[in-house]
Parts: C-alpha cells; sequence; structure tokens
C-alpha cells in the first residue's frame, strides 16, 4: 500500500474511487517528457539518416515484334518465364559485369552486386517485362540496367542464330528420312497392288468386283422373268378356269380370223331363219351348205380352242419353269464366288489403309518442307527477335524512403509509448482498496436493524455502500459458441452423443437418466418425459440419431446416473480441446440450447414446451437477449441446433 505523501493526491472525484493514488501532474510531465524526446530524437535521426533508394526500369518484349500485316502475338507465359530465368541468370549477369568493366565510365560491380540490385517483373497478361534495378546512385542504375539489356540482346541473337542452324540441320535430316519411309512405302503399295490383282483405286474396275456387279444384274434380270412368268402362267390358269379362249400367240390370228367367218355366218344363218322355215332351209341347198359351214366352222375353233389352252398352259409353265431354274443356278454362282469376293475386298481394304499411310507420310513430308521454306525465307537470325520498348532512363526522385511519413508514424508511435508509460506509472503506484462503495445521497441503509445514529463512520459506509455485482443474476451459466458445440460433438463417443441430443431437445439431465426405451415415440417423433409427464418433439438430431438400432443402444445409456453424465461431457470437453473442461456440464448446454431458441425471437412462453418449467429470474435474464422481433410462434422457430458436419 502506497502512502499518502507529497507526491500522490487523492482522486475520489473521478473513476477510481477512493483509495487511490496517482502522480501528480509535474512529476507525469517530467516522466512523459523523459520517455517521449529521447525516443522521437533517435528514431528522427534514424529515419533522416537513412541513405534514398532510386530505381530505374525498363521494359523489353521478349518476343519479335509483329509484322503490320500480321496479328498480334499470343501471351506466352511460359516463353516470358523462361526469358526471366535467362536475364538473372549467372551466366548473363556475368558478361553484364565484363560490359560495365569494358566502358569509359567503368563502373565496378560483382555478380553479387547485381544480384541484389536487380529484378525481373514479368508483365500480366502480356509478353513483356520490366527490367528493375534499385540503388543509391541514379546515374549508375541507368548504366547498368542499359548494359543488362545489351548484352540480354547480343544472348538471344547469339541462340537464335544457333538455335537456327541447329534446326535446320534436324529438319533437313527429318526430310531425309521421310522420303525414305515415303519410296519405301509406295514400293510396298505397288507389290501389294500387283498381287492381289488390283487393277485400278476404284474396286469397280477390278476383276472380282466387275464379275460380282455383273451377276447381281444377271440375278435382277432373272428375277424380273421369273416374275413375268408366273404372272403369265397364273393369268392363263385363270383364263382357262373361266373357259376363255386361250392359245399361243402364233394361233391367235388364225383363230381370230375364224371367229370372225363364223360371226358373219352366224349372221347369215339368223336371217335364213328370220325370213324361212328350218324345213325350207334344210330343203334349199344353198341355205343348208351355209348351215353346214356354220356347224363345221365352230367345230374347227372348238378344237383349235381346246388344243391352244392345253398348248398355252404347258408354254407358260415351260417359261416359268425356265425362269426359276435361271434364278438358281445365278444364285449358286454367287455364292459360290462369295469366299473370293470376301478375300478381295479385304485385300481391296488394306490396299486403302497402305494408300492412306502413304497420304500421311506425304503429308508430314510435305509440312516438314514447309517448316524449311519457312526457316529459310525468314532469317530471324538477320533480325532482332527482342524490342526494346523502353530503354532505362535516368531516376530523379527516390522510391523509398518516405521520410515524411515514416516521421509521422515514429511521432505517433513515441506519444503512444510516453503516454503508456504515464498510465504505467499510475498503474503501478495506485493502491487498491478491498471494497469501492459507491455513496448513495439521500438513501440511509439500516444496517442489521441498528439505526444510522448509533453505527460509526466505517459502519455507515459499509452500510450504505452499493455492490452492483451483487445485482447480477448468481445463478446464471455460461453459453457454448457454435463452434465448441460442434468440437464437443466431434469428439464425443457414442452415449455422449446421445447425451448431447437430448439436452439440445431440451430435456434436462434428472429427465434423461430416467428414460426408457419406451419413451421414444419414433412414430409420432416425440419423447415422453416420464419425470414430469411432458410430451417434447423430437427435433432432428434426434430423428437421425435415435433409429431403431440406435434405439436399442439406448439400454446401456440409460443406466447412466448423473455423474456418470457429467463424466462424459467433461472427457468430450477435453478432448475437443475445450477451454476449462472442468467446468463443463448439462446446465451451461441447455442454456446454450436456450439463448439459440431465443434469440430466433420465440415467445418465452413456448420455450416451456421445450424445456419444461423454468423459474422466473432465468425467464428474466434470457428475456435480455431476445430480439427485436421477438414473438414467434413456436411452430415458426427452427428447433435444430447447428453442429456442424
Amino acid at each position: 500500500m502506497f502512502s499518502k505523501s507529497s507526491d500522490y493526491r487523492l482522486i475520489e472525484e473521478s473513476y477510481g474511487g477512493p483509495g487511490q493514488y496517482r502522480l501528480k501532474r509535474p512529476r507525469r510531465l517530467l516522466l512523459f517528457s523523459v520517455v517521449f524526446l529521447p525516443l522521437l530524437a533517435l528514431t528522427q535521426a534514424l529515419i533522416f539518416l537513412q541513405p534514398a533508394v532510386y530505381q530505374s526500369k525498363a521494359t523489353v518484349l521478349t518476343v519479335a515484334p509483329t509484322d503490320i500485316d500480321q496479328s498480334s502475338a499470343t501471351t506466352d507465359m511460359q516463353h516470358v518465364i523462361i526469358q526471366k530465368q535467362i536475364l538473372i541468370g549467372q551466366s548473363l549477369l556475368e558478361q553484364t559485369v565484363a560490359t560495365l568493366e569494358q566502358k569509359k565510365d567503368a563502373v565496378h560491380l560483382t555478380v553479387d552486386d547485381l544480384k541484389a540490385m536487380l529484378s525481373v517483373e514479368p508483365m500480366t497478361q502480356t509478353n513483356l517485362v520490366q527490367l528493375l534495378a534499385e540503388g543509391r546512385q541514379p546515374r549508375t542504375l541507368q548504366q547498368v540496367v542499359n548494359a543488362w539489356i545489351d548484352v540480354y540482346l547480343k544472348a538471344r541473337a547469339d541462340y537464335i542464330a544457333e538455335i537456327t542452324e541447329k534446326v535446320t540441320a534436324a529438319i533437313n535430316k527429318e526430310i531425309l528420312l521421310i522420303a525414305s519411309q515415303v519410296e519405301t512405302k509406295r514400293m510396298e503399295l505397288k507389290t501389294f497392288r500387283l498381287a492381289h490383282d488390283i487393277l485400278s483405286e476404284e474396286s469397280s474396275d477390278n476383276q472380282a468386283h466387275a464379275r460380282l456387279q455383273g451377276l447381281n444384274q444377271t440375278l435382277n434380270t432373272a428375277l424380273e422373268e421369273e416374275v413375268k412368268t408366273k404372272a403369265k402362267l397364273d393369268m392363263v390358269r385363270a383364263a382357262v378356269a373361266e373357259g376363255k379362249a386361250v392359245v399361243p400367240e402364233n394361233d391367235s390370228q388364225s383363230l381370230a380370223d375364224m371367229m370372225y367367218r363364223a360371226q358373219l355366218l352366224r349372221e347369215k344363218v339368223v336371217e335364213f331363219q328370220v325370213q324361212y322355215t328350218p324345213e325350207y332351209i334344210k330343203l334349199n341347198p344353198n341355205l343348208h351348205a351355209v348351215v353346214k359351214e356354220l356347224e363345221e366352222l365352230e367345230k374347227k375353233i372348238a378344237e383349235k380352242v381346246k388344243t391352244g389352252r392345253s398348248y398355252a398352259t404347258q408354254e407358260a409353265e415351260n417359261n416359268y419353269a425356265a425362269a426359276r431354274g435361271a434364278v438358281r443356278a445365278i444364285k449358286l454362282q454367287m455364292e459360290q464366288h462369295k469366299q473370293q469376293i470376301s478375300e478381295y475386298t479385304s485385300q481391296f481394304a488394306k490396299y486403302k489403309a497402305l494408300q492412306e499411310e502413304l497420304l500421311k507420310l506425304e503429308e508430314l513430308q510435305q509440312k516438314t518442307q514447309q517448316r524449311l521454306v519457312e526457316i529459310e525465307v525468314k532469317q530471324r537470325e538477320q533480325y532482332p527477335q527482342v524490342d526494346v520498348v523502353e530503354w532505362a532512363s535516368l531516376p530523379e526522385k527516390p522510391i523509398r524512403p518516405d521520410y515524411w511519413l515514416e516521421s509521422a508514424l515514429a511521432f505517433a508511435a513515441c506519444l503512444s509509448l510516453g503516454l503508456f508509460a504515464v498510465w504505467m506509472a499510475d498503474y503501478l503506484n495506485q493502491e487498491q482498496s478491498t471494497q469501492h462503495p459507491v455513496m448513495l445521497t439521500g438513501i440511509h441503509l439500516h444496517h442489521n436493524g441498528a439505526r444510522p445514529d448509533v453505527l460509526d463512520g466505517d459502519e455507515r459506509r459499509k452500510a450504505m455502500a452499493y455492490d452492483p455485482a451483487k445485482l447480477l443474476p448468481q445463478d446464471v451459466p455460461g453459453e457454448l459458441l457454435q463452434a465448441e458445440v460442434a468440437a464437443l460433438f466431434r469428439a464425443a463417443d457414442r452415449q455422449a452423443i446421445e447425451i448431447l441430443c437430448l439436452l439440445f431437445n431440451g430435456l434436462s439431465a434428472d429427465e434423461i437418466v430416467n428414460l426408457t426405451v419406451d419413451c421414444f415415440d419414433l412414430e409420432n417423433r416425440q419423447i415422453n418425459v416420464p419425470l414430469r409427464g411432458r410430451r417434447v418433439p423430437m427435433n432432428r438430431l434426434s430423428i437421425e440419431l435415435f433409429t431403431g438400432l440406435s434405439l436399442e443402444s439406448w439400454r446401456q445409456t440409460a443406466a447412466l446416473t448423473l455423474q456418470d453424465i457429467d463424466a462424459l461431457l467433461t472427457c468430450a470437453a477435453i478432448d475437443g480441446r475445450l477451454a476449462s473442461p472442468e467446468h463443463m456440464n448439462t446446465e451451461i448446454i441447455r442454456f446454450s440450447y436456450m439463448l439459440y431458441l431465443v434469440r430466433q425471437g420465440i415467445k418465452l412462453s413456448d420455450l416451456a414446451k421445450v424445456f419444461g418449467p423454468i423459474a422466473s429470474t432465468r425467464l428474466v435474464e434470457l428475456g435480455r437477449h431476445s430480439p427485436e422481433r421477438a414473438g414467434i410462434p413456436f411452430e415458426s422457430v427452427n428447433l435444430d441446433y447447428p453442429v456442424g458436419d
């Protein structure tokens, strides 16, 4: 405890209350000055004594400039990265050092100096790179960067010339090899064609295919003739069945003449029968001769028709049989020719494959020759393949340090340290009393029923003291964060997870130890609590966990005691690396679940549907966490506490 000496004064009007002592103003000012001024002087000296750092930069296009009639080259980041490594490579830096020493105003630097000084930064989505040099001498930086570029241009030109020569030689070897393969393939194709009698690249021009086409055409003609003869045979048989006159084609004209003469005679006989009686016709030789001629002519017609039917039927049958025989013969020839056609088709397919191979080789030969022509025409070794967009210039202003900014930051830091030193001195020299009463004017508190006029000064002060900590709820448990709950679930074993699910379903520890398997009504999705005779709706956690198999394992969990439950939760808290696992209990978990529902805006009266009866002091404490839109019905509240995956 500090005494009330002349260096300290009592501050009862401010935040400290009675019994706290602080340094007097002069001493505080002296302490501030002792800390602030030396630090300020030291930091300002260090800042303004820093040497200025300059930067010189140039921009280089790492590919050949695009011709005026060509589109811009596409971005090749791999090429840019390769050029970056070449630029900062040991060989190029050694050549740069040698070039700098050969100049009139020689600059003596080592490779290590250049590595510390130079850097390359590719520009995004382009083939450009920036060459940067940082140092204390601006003119030296400009000379170094420009010498660096000169060495790079020369190295790139040498590389292009060397690689052009190598590529040209390699392509010439490829052309000779491909030409040899093309000639070999042509000879193979010619030998194969002669061996298998392939006369032409078109299959229709070859003997086997031509014979197959001829057989197909002959077969089509024979099938057509078969159809015609069959139709004619059917027509003759139908005419015969109907009693029509059917004669061969060569007798049809004579039969027609006979039928025409018979028709004329019938007309005459009809005229005779109209003019004369039958007896007169028989007695008259001329008339009777006409009748006799008609009768003989009709007999001849009948005989001719009968003979013609038989002959026409036989002729049609013979023609149909001949057509069918021709079809069978042609089909037999095609069957015999099928094997030959199959072999020919296979060989012709191989011939086509050889042709494709030859064609690919010829295309490859043409492309390779085209590559060689392009290399010889473009003559890249005679033209620059790098374009210097911007040479290095002499830097005028340093890039760092920013003296005034660093000075202001140092000033602020020194000021903060000075104020902190004064506050720390006040803190270390203050006297903390065991009690900080607040004197309530106009309120008379009697200590243990005694009158104020009989109390001495100390007892009166204690009686009139106001302790805000006594007004806070003393039985309010702590709250778990959602991350802590998730860690608790991950670390818990099967029994602990079942306990946690029931706690996050609103059940207390006493209710849990009295649960049996019959208390779980999975059909109606509710838990019948026997201790208080209430029904608690199951949330998603409980529904997913207490399936048929898990419900059977509850028989072992149901045998746990309250001490067993606390032990399981403590073990899960330790395994989950939670802070203060010794304080973990069921009330903390239930209270965290209450706060989760209250912050959703649930009616406080509806909490009893989940947790059962709740003390009024607890409801008052929970009401402090209700949002502005509190009063949401129970059915609209999400009962599932988020426990992570």
